[in-house]
């Protein structure tokens, strides 16, 4: 294809309009005219009475046998094999007819880059696995033999080696040529002061972390060696082709074996995930440094009515587990089942399989905590129920929480347990207007923002995507900005100030500072699901601009005020100077 052109959509319309679909299907399977359709026994799925219908008029197959399905195109590249644009070329000559391109929009050319990028992940990712066949390879393979990996389980994973020697992935860099900032926005490479390459996964075991549909989109890496001075486990930055909020280590692993497994099992690392397949635990899935999304969630659904998740019996477990509550529970249809399971203290999912196996394991699964059971014992652990005062406070805390629940069969039974619990009879209808004055507050309707208020808007995504741009602004100062009424502008000095005082934070460990702030959520939410800039130096060059344009707005409500002042009761001989200066800029 032509750089920055992509196949013109109109010509694909065209393309397929024109196409008889029959005479192209025919050429390799034997089509029966019957009425205004023709049948075949399916090339898709073995069977013996034809269910596999082609319709000319509509330029259409379906098989009603296994639902497969699609125009000419498709035929080709489900039938032979092949990708979209050879699809396109033999359709094209088939046609007599030249392929039209068309200049890529910004969309396009996001998906262009997403492209690049996911190929380059999968040249790398070969030369990571080809690093097993040397010597230096040697104290990776003594490191997954002392935790137990066997070859299938390193093959079916496709656990690589970030090379001691990295001349192999120098070599793979500079046949890319070009593509040396990709591997840089992808996480693959860093680039010295000097200008020299560095592997970023040099020393380290490496995890190919792939989306639902098995692309390589980012990796993950544990270092060989055993010293305080780097981290142990690294993952890739997020990127345009990778967004930790969305993806679930595991999962196509998972989907490949069975579609719609009977249940997923929800842990935190992917060596867990690892270690649990090894021993035929094949429904386990892992985040990868965050907390739980709502795109997780959805994820989950998407292919299980059934999750367990996996927690430390610490502390810090149980807190986990109930922030995950919090976000399953909007998702709870009466067909749904959540799970939470809790592991002795010093235990992890890799380290207690070994030790017990897989049926003592999954005897622990099928007494883990229903989401019922562990929402209510929570707050029975923490109120007094022996008295009218205790039994009211629970109630308040629990309702609006069963509010929640969509399915309405569910939330019915979770109403009338509480009702068990403080002993009076609790009704759904009531509870809704109980609850209105409440959610309102809790919940605040964000308004249409103006010009102002949408600088805060951008200025809170981006910070909250790169908490690191603050260095660009070191003498920037919170106190000048504190008195301005501008919708976030609070929120936005908070989210700054933390930054500037704990430069090594990162989006995740803000989100957990921040996790009750109902205006940090949906903006994180919205930056999530709006991938607005492709490239680092764009968003920065955006991030600069609003915080200039912060201080216009910052120069002229101060300069309001002023004059205001001016008009009541006069100005002192400073305030005039101010003034003065302020004019003076405009």
């Amino acid at each position: 294809m032509l750089k920055n052109k992509k196949i013109s959509n109109e010509f694909v319309k065209e393309l397929i309009e024109i196409t008889d679909i029959v005479e192209l299907i025919q050429n390799d399977i034997n089509l029966q005219e019957k009425g205004k359709n023709y049948v075949a026994l399916c090339p898709f799925h073995k069977e013996k009475t034809p269910s596999f219908t082609v319709n000319k008029e509509k330029r259409f197959y379906y098989c009603f046998g296994c639902s497969s399905h699609g125009n000419s195109i498709d035929f080709l590249m489900n039938y032979k094999g092949v990708g979209f644009v050879e699809a396109i070329k033999e359709l094209s000559e088939m046609n007599g007819l030249e392929i039209v391109y068309e200049e890529l929009n910004n969309f396009s050319k996001r998906e262009n880059f997403k492209r690049i990028f996911c190929g380059i992940l999968h040249e790398i990712n070969k030369t990571f696995i080809d690093s097993w066949k040397y010597s230096f390879s040697y104290s990776a393979k003594r490191y997954l033999k002392r935790r137990g990996l066997d070859q299938n389980t390193i093959q079916h994973f496709s656990i690589g080696f970030g090379s001691i020697f990295d001349d192999k992935i120098k070599k793979k860099i500079i046949q890319m040529k070009n593509y040396s900032h990709h591997l840089k926005e992808i996480g693959i490479i860093k680039i010295n002061e000097k200008g020299r390459i560095l592997n970023k996964f040099h020393n380290r075991i490496t995890f190919p972390i792939r989306n639902r549909r098995g692309i390589i989109v980012a990796f993950g890496g544990r270092t060989i060696l055993n010293n305080h001075i780097q981290p142990k486990y690294i993952n890739s930055p997020e990127s345009v082709i990778f967004k930790k909020g969305k993806i679930l280590y595991g999962m196509y692993e998972v989907i490949k074996e069975q579609n719609h497994p009977s249940k997923l099992l929800v842990v935190e690392g992917y060596m867990d995930v690892i270690s649990l397949k090894q021993f035929q635990i094949n429904y386990a899935v892992a985040i990868l440094g965050t907390s739980l999304t709502e795109n997780h969630v959805k994820t989950i659904f998407k292919f299980t009515n059934s999750v367990v998740f996996c927690f430390d019996g610490d502390q810090a477990g149980y807190s986990a587990a109930w922030r995950t509550l919090k976000i399953i529970i909007s998702y709870m249809e009466d067909d749904r089942q959540a799970r939470f399971m809790f592991l002795p203290n010093g235990y992890d999912p890799d380290k207690i399989i070994r030790e017990e196996g897989k049926e003592k394991f999954e005897k622990r699964i099928e007494k883990s905590h229903l989401l019922s059971y562990f929402l209510f014992n929570r707050f029975k652990k923490k109120i007094d129920l022996s008295n009218n005062e205790g039994k009211a406070r629970f109630s308040t805390l629990v309702s609006p929480i069963i509010y929640k629940i969509p399915g309405y069969v569910f939330k019915k039974c979770m109403f009338n347990e509480l009702s068990h619990i403080i002993g009076v009879s609790i009704q759904d209808r009531n509870i809704k207007k109980l609850l209105k004055s409440t959610i309102q507050k809790k919940s605040p309707k964000i308004k249409k923002l103006s010009n102002q208020s949408r600088t805060i808007s951008i200025l809170i995504k981006l910070l909250i995507k790169n908490p690191n741009f603050v260095r660009y602004f070191p003498n920037f100062n919170i106190s000048k900005y504190e008195n301005i009424k501008l919708f976030g502008i609070k929120l936005f000095l908070k989210i700054f100030n933390i930054c500037r005082n704990h430069p090594e934070i990162d989006s995740n460990q803000l989100e957990k500072r921040f996790d009750n702030d109902v205006l940090f959520r949906k903006l994180k939410e919205d930056s999530e699901n709006h991938n607005f800039f492709l490239e680092k130096k764009i968003e920065r060059r955006i991030f600069q601009d609003a915080m200039f344009h912060l201080t216009s707005i910052a120069v002229n409500e101060r300069f309001n005020f002023l004059i205001s002042k001016e008009r009541k009761i006069g100005l002192n001989i400073k305030e005039k100077e101010e003034v003065l200066r302020i004019t003076s800029r405009k």
